[in-house]
């Protein structure tokens, strides 16, 4: 039996990616006369403006990224939570994301369609949800690997959405290791607590999940090749 080790004893390994950080900053400064990753900071300040509006979109754009980006997660949820959680959870999510919406609705170059609304809220839903997932994970253990799982969501979406001078999926990519690490978990627990989880149910989310990558895979083909189709054509 493994001794379950307090979370003061492993915090100190939460040092070595500061650590690296700082050596980064004072090689670049070194090499080149200005540290890159403050230079990163400064150009992802210049291009975010300090105001109330563009950081409320900010944070529906990195949770609308999330989302999406780890659908998979969203189709565990069934697994992941008991059914009157599962319900308050997506209402009181999709209401959030409702009201973020519509307070920066106004901000948009060009308004969004019915259609385009309706993934925003879908999958920044989603994003709520392992955020939510993630602090779950972290209330319920309290421990150094709990700890080291949230700084490892909390810090990888906090830098895409106020760090990264561009919300993308590439800078969000680091999140998924953890966020699977946490499904596991999730679905370890509730088999401990007694909740009967069937194997071949499983596999359910990740067929789902491949269905949707090959889908987004095609339309991200076919954009691409549209202008070359086009010239062709004419």
């Amino acid at each position: 039996i493994t001794r379950k080790r307090p979370m003061k004893e492993w915090a100190g390994w939460l040092a070595i990616p500061i650590a690296a950080l700082v050596a980064y900053q004072i090689a670049t400064r070194s090499l080149y006369g200005h540290g890159l990753l403050s230079d990163a900071g400064k150009y992802a300040a210049a291009v975010h403006q300090p105001s109330l509006v563009s950081n409320l979109k900010l944070i529906l754009t990195a949770l609308t990224f999330t989302g999406g980006c780890l659908a998979m997660i969203t189709f565990f949820a069934p697994f992941l939570w008991a059914r009157r959680e599962l319900l308050i959870g997506a209402a009181a999510s999709l209401a959030v994301t409702a009201i973020l919406f519509f307070t920066i609705r106004g901000t948009f170059r060009a308004q969004p369609s019915a259609g385009q609304i309706a993934q925003i809220l879908l999958w920044a839903t989603g994003g709520i949800s392992v955020l939510a997932l993630t602090d779950a994970d972290l209330y319920r253990r309290r421990d150094a690997d709990s700890l080291l799982l949230a700084c490892w969501v909390l810090g990888t979406f906090v830098f895409t959405a106020f760090f990264n001078w561009i919300i993308n999926g590439r800078s969000l990519l680091p999140m998924a290791i953890p966020a699977g690490i946490l499904v596991a978990r999730r679905i370890e627990q509730r088999v401990r607590d007694g909740v009967k989880i069937s194997t071949p149910t499983l596999f359910a989310p990740g067929l789902l999940g491949a269905l949707l990558a090959i889908l987004v895979t095609v339309a991200d083909y076919s954009f691409a090749v549209a202008p070359q189709t086009d010239a062709l054509v004419v």
